[in-house]
């Protein structure tokens, strides 16, 4: 099964490029993820912000997903230097935030995680309209 193709807006799109490239994970599994994203990105459906669904997952997203290792809820997509796991903030850059970025809820994902191949179901996406890009 292959994945969707990404929906992504144009801002957010020209953000996530910007920080692949300055990004220099030491983990393989960091950096492959990233390498995936950034030619997911290159075939994505890039919109405007006012066209973006709001069912899918961007910047400052808050998610619940089901993953083989059990189901995590309220995580929020954030800029790498605001992670913060205890508080429920992961990375963008992470292997699970480049996951699910430009995904839509209902969608399963598979992904290369660091114990191999998952299916990653995304199962609500809220969007507060303060904290997505303008």
């Amino acid at each position: 099964m292959e994945n969707p193709a990404l929906i992504i807006c144009d801002q957010e799109r020209t953000q996530l490029l910007e920080w692949i490239a300055a990004f220099d994970p030491p983990d393989i599994a960091v950096r492959n993820s990233l390498a995936r994203l950034r030619e997911e990105l290159k075939t994505a459906d890039i919109r405007s912000n006012a066209d973006m669904p709001t069912n899918v997952v961007r910047l400052n997203s808050t998610v619940d997903v089901d993953m083989p290792t059990g189901r995590r809820n309220g995580m929020r997509l954030v800029p790498h230097d605001q992670a913060d796991l205890k508080q429920g903030r992961i990375s963008i850059l992470s292997v699970l935030g480049s996951a699910l970025i430009g995904y839509p809820a209902g969608a399963t994902i598979k992904w290369q995680m660091p114990k191999g191949e998952v299916d990653i179901h995304l199962v609500n996406v809220v969007n507060d309209p303060d904290r997505v890009s303008a």
